[in-house]
Parts: structure tokens; C-alpha cells; sequence
């Protein structure tokens, strides 16, 4: 592969001119396009998830889901804690914290997704994974701060 000594485009052998910065090249110019040697690249290998934590991310998805919906249609949510000490957040608390069981499962089923998806992808599910897992945490934690 030949590419452009100034800025890097891939060109043709026998090319007089880059088309991204007009260098021009031939017998008269001190420019000639660059042989860049190609490094093999190792082969992509999608994400792979087993089995039994596939299976428990589907139940999670469903239980979340129904957890989240109790809890908007009835405006409040249990919490539970360690040791049986947990707690019951009520009204606009208990929206925000179904909003962040929400969250949460998207994140779980962004994970399967991501096990199934073929493509060469990882960094869309990184920044989703990232993005869901801070949104949680946030909206879990402005939940704790709305408890009465």
C-alpha cells in the first residue's frame, strides 16, 4: 500500500497528486508516494457471555422490570438492606428510584446484546455500559437523597 509522505492518504502507485493535501508528485518534485508496509491484524473476537450468566441477566431484566413498574404505578419502593434493614422510598423518590432500576436494566441488556451482535463494535457497548452504570448510581443516589 502506498500513501501520501505528507498527510498519510492511501494512494495509487503511479499517482500524481494526493487528493486530500495537493501534494504533487512525479520526476520533478521532491514528493513520491510512500510504501507503508500492511501489519496483519489480529482477528476481532466478539464479546462472549455464558450461558448461566446470560440466563441470570434475562431474569434480572424481567424482575427489575417488574420492580420498576410497581413502583411507578404505586409510588413506592421497598429497598432492602443487610441484615432485613432496609427501607421504603415513597412518592417522587420512589419514580427516581425506578428510573435507576431502569437504567440498570438497560445496562443488563445491553450486555446481552452485545454477546449476540457480531460486529465489530466493543467501544458503542463500553461507553453504553459506562454511561448506564454512572446513570445508575446517580439516580439510585438521588433517590436515597429524596427518602423521607
Amino acid at each position: 500500500m502506498f500513501v501520501c509522505p505528507n498527510c498519510s492518504v492511501p494512494l495509487q502507485q503511479n499517482a500524481k497528486a494526493c487528493s486530500r493535501c495537493d501534494a504533487i508528485f512525479g520526476p520533478e518534485s521532491a514528493w513520491a508516494p510512500v510504501h507503508k508496509k500492511v501489519e496483519p491484524t489480529k482477528p476481532w473476537v466478539p464479546n462472549e457471555i455464558s450461558a448461566w450468566n446470560r440466563g441470570w441477566y434475562v431474569v434480572f431484566i424481567i424482575l427489575g422490570t417488574a420492580y420498576a413498574s410497581y413502583g411507578i404505578f404505586a409510588g413506592e419502593l421497598y429497598v432492602p438492606g443487610k441484615r432485613g434493614s432496609g427501607f421504603t422510598v415513597h412518592g417522587p423518590g420512589a419514580w427516581v428510584m425506578a428510573a435507576a432500576v431502569l437504567v440498570g436494566v438497560a445496562n443488563l441488556v445491553g450486555r446481552v446484546l452485545d454477546h449476540y451482535d457480531r460486529r465489530s463494535n466493543e467501544r458503542s457497548y463500553r461507553l453504553f455500559d459506562s454511561f448506564t452504570s454512572l446513570a445508575f448510581f446517580a439516580l439510585f443516589t438521588l433517590a436515597l437523597c429524596t427518602k423521607k
